[in-house]
């Protein structure tokens, strides 16, 4: 018995570094998307969709670039007229993928916002770009993986996000 689970130890280890060093190893162009979870200070947020598209340099770090835009309105009332927010993202950010199945992720980069609030047919926006950072938490299977994030922005436009999304790399 000891020795079929010390057997079944080495396996499993050999076969996680051979996993890693694929990972490491898998470098090309990734499409991915997903839902996301706004903050936006004293507005009711609008819930978005994202798209990426990114490329892995083959040593855990790539470059990727993002877009999101609301799928439904937030609603707020101010003066008794009810108010429709939306808004959109686009952003650039270099990133870092740890290797195994389960990993971790950080970025930096570069997010333009855009906030627009729309009542009784009158529109109002307003955007702001700034600096964004994140972390995430990935699981990946085959060429495909799951990610989950937590973006936040500098002072400018100072919104969070959580996204959940699919990322498939070619």
């Amino acid at each position: 018995m000891k020795k079929v689970l010390f057997s079944s130890l080495i396996a499993l280890t050999a076969a996680t570094n051979v996993y890693a060093q694929d990972q490491l190893d898998n470098e090309g162009f990734y499409v991915g998307g997903g839902l996301v979870s706004l903050n936006i200070p004293d507005v009711s947020e609008p819930k978005n969709y994202f798209l990426q598209a990114g490329y892995a340099f083959g040593n855990g770090f790539s470059a990727e670039a993002a877009y999101s835009d609301s799928y439904s309105d937030g609603t707020e009332t101010a003066f008794d007229v009810d108010v429709d927010t939306s808004a959109s993202t686009k952003a650039i950010y270099a990133a870092y993928r740890s290797t195994g199945p389960f990993y971790l992720k950080a970025k930096l980069g570069y997010l333009d916002a855009e906030f627009t609030a729309s009542a009784s047919g009158f529109s109002v926006s307003a955007s702001e770009s700034d600096t964004s950072y994140g972390v995430g938490a990935g699981y990946a299977f085959g060429a495909g993986s799951v990610e989950l994030e937590y973006t936040t922005t500098g002072d400018k436009v100072d919104w969070d996000l959580i996204t959940l999304g699919y990322k498939h790399q070619f």
